[in-house]
């Protein structure tokens, strides 16, 4: 670290926040540029709307099964929503080292007829796009690949409150206080109570998502910085 300090030209920050960091560590702000991730951009997915009102809905989280997602507290609010919506399906869809756990906890539960931890799945686009709610209850993030992901999808995404998923979200989605299982769960029935304020949600997300985050323009930003380094 002390020798990117001397040598580093520019720092790329995904977020504002490390950006923060970086100055706490004595970096001046004209080294640093902010070039957040980019996202594919999918075409938008015409949905059967008789095909889709047949399915359970389901709330999808896709992910490292990692402590720092927090997926314990994500059961633990499933228990109150698959209360008020009995035939609704949460799939956390990914591996890592908390599998085991979530799905003893998941079983003690008894959420085992409403919660599938399917490991990693080839047809992960299909289920984002086919899914009522993204959900991202992590503690921490930097930039979430998964929830731009979920955005270009058009998906309504509900977030931990971090000032990362803020900045990537802006209006375009909600979020819950970290940690807190019943107000995720609050959330979570509300949006699945509402199609429309998931369709709201969707084309804010999709919209933020092609504004701000197109993997091209992103791509021309960093063509942008090599040059004037190169320049100089």
């Amino acid at each position: 670290m002390r020798w990117a300090l001397r040598h580093v030209d520019r720092f790329v920050a995904l977020v504002p926040t490390i950006e923060d960091e970086l100055a706490a560590l004595g970096v001046a702000p004209a080294r640093v540029v902010v070039v957040p991730n980019g996202v594919a951009l999918p075409p938008p997915v015409a949905l059967d709307a008789a095909a889709a009102a047949a399915r359970p809905l389901t709330v999808l989280f896709g992910g490292r099964l990692d402590a720092q997602k927090d997926l314990p507290t994500l059961l633990e609010a499933w228990r109150e929503v698959a209360t008020a919506f009995p035939d609704a399906r949460l799939v956390l869809a990914g591996e890592g080292p908390e599998r085991a756990g979530l799905l003893a906890r998941r079983d003690a539960l008894g959420l085992a007829t409403s919660v599938e931890l399917p490991g990693f799945v080839a047809d992960y686009a299909e289920r984002l796009a086919g899914c009522a709610v993204f959900v991202l209850p992590s503690r921490f993030e930097g930039m979430s690949n998964a929830l731009l992901e979920a955005m270009a999808a058009a998906r309504a995404c509900l977030t931990s409150d971090l000032a990362e998923n803020r900045h990537t979200l802006g209006d375009a989605g909600r979020c819950f206080a970290v940690g807190d299982a019943r107000a995720l769960a609050s959330v979570l029935v509300e949006l699945l109570g509402s199609a429309a304020e998931r369709a709201r949600l969707g084309v804010l997300g999709r919209r933020r998502a092609e504004e701000r985050f197109a993997l091209g323009a992103v791509a021309d930003r960093y063509l942008g910085l090599y040059r004037e380094l190169l320049a100089r």
